[in-house]
């Protein structure tokens, strides 16, 4: 197949290129390949979106236990443009857990493909415990991570951490080289989140949502990252973050460290109404999910497509938004090589958007899946 005359997204730019896509994968990618093909003139092309932390989508959860929901928010993140996704798992003990880590290792990606499982707790803080369930809060386990990680077939890829609870440094110590140790759920001071980093962590989580804002006398978490060179997540449906300070954050981290996630739950897709997070119920109106009865924020209702496009409402240049849910994200994960950036050799997961970046063709393995 030949694609051609499109505006291809490249090494975070736009480049006139002709793509040729064969068994899959990019194959050649030229100025100009003499050859009938589709033409794509005044189209985009950009790779597939890779979203690290998404609960769930169309009344499912990736901590359901289920390969079938796992499926259904596969089907849901790859109509939407999402070809690469991390179930992220809630607060659990190892029990349920071991449940939930299977069924992710049992989807057999006929959809968005399952690259990580992001382990969210239960190894986090009870002061910032956000939508999670403070019942299963426990010390960092060695052992238990490594079980669970067994039980998906060695999918495991980040685990989040509040640094200042009791094990945390001596488990980043003897998994910081293994998994991406990413700081969450915190209360932690600066002086303990630069010791979290120069230990093994890498990645901050969701940034400003369940951590200390930055203040002029207490400055938290955040700087500590912006100083030791983490990537850093955030959620941009426009309920989470004030759009001014999603502009800061992208002006502080630049645009090579920013990853733009979904942290969706299991309303996205769906109309209103009462939901589940973790075992404890939430209410979605509109965009906005909290824990019923309360006014704590429970994930997003948003896909990452939807996010990016905010981003870019924001103020975000087009290019560092579409990087920060494509190339960076691969590149945490280190999949780059493979999915996420358009290149010779890579899996051709691909998208066709029109000039206001709507989608019109969605590319899953070089088979085109979907025209809008």
């Amino acid at each position: 197949m030949l694609l051609k005359n499109a505006a291809v997204f490249i090494g975070g730019k736009y480049k006139r290129k002709d793509l040729w896509i064969e068994d899959g994968k990019i194959k050649f990618i030229m100025d100009e390949i003499m050859a009938d093909g589709l033409d794509l003139s005044g189209k985009r092309i950009i790779p597939g979106l890779t979203d690290i932390h998404t609960h769930g989508a169309m009344g499912k959860d990736s901590s359901d236990g289920e390969v079938s929901s796992i499926e259904t928010i596969a089907k849901y993140n790859l109509e939407h443009g999402i070809t690469q996704f991390c179930p992220t798992t809630m607060t659990f003990n190892e029990e349920i857990l071991n449940g939930i880590f299977k069924s992710i290792g049992e989807y057999d990606n006929k959809y968005s493909e399952v690259v990580g499982i992001h382990m969210e707790g239960p190894f986090i803080s009870k002061d910032k415990i956000g939508a999670q369930n403070p019942k299963y809060l426990m010390e960092p386990d060695v052992g238990m991570v490594e079980r669970l990680d067994d039980k998906s077939g060695g999918l495991l890829k980040i685990i989040s951490i509040a640094p200042e609870i009791k094990g945390a440094m001596e488990f980043a110590k003897k998994l910081g080289d293994k998994y991406v140790l990413s700081v969450a759920h915190t209360n932690a001071t600066y002086d303990e989140a630069v010791d979290a980093y120069r230990n093994g962590f890498s990645h901050l989580t969701h940034t400003f949502n369940a951590m200390p804002g930055i203040h002029h006398r207490k400055p938290g978490v955040i700087p500590a990252a912006l100083e030791n060179g983490s990537t850093a997540e955030l959620i941009t449906d426009g309920v989470h973050i004030h759009d001014a300070i999603i502009r800061l954050i992208f002006k502080l981290f630049g645009n090579t460290r920013m990853i733009l996630v979904s942290d969706s739950n299991e309303a996205t897709g769906l109309s209103d109404g009462e939901y589940m997070l973790g075992g404890q119920k939430i209410v979605k109106v509109k965009n906005k999910a909290t824990i019923k009865g309360t006014d704590t924020i429970a994930g997003s209702a948003t896909n990452l497509f939807d996010c990016m496009k905010h981003a870019i409402k924001a103020g975000i240049k087009e290019e560092d938004a579409i990087r920060a849910a494509t190339i960076n994200p691969a590149k945490l994960l280190g999949i780059d090589r493979s999915v996420g950036t358009i290149r010779e050799g890579n899996i051709a997961n691909l998208l066709v958007l029109d000039d206001e970046l709507n989608i019109e063709r969605i590319f899953l393995r070089g088979e085109e899946i979907c025209k809008k």
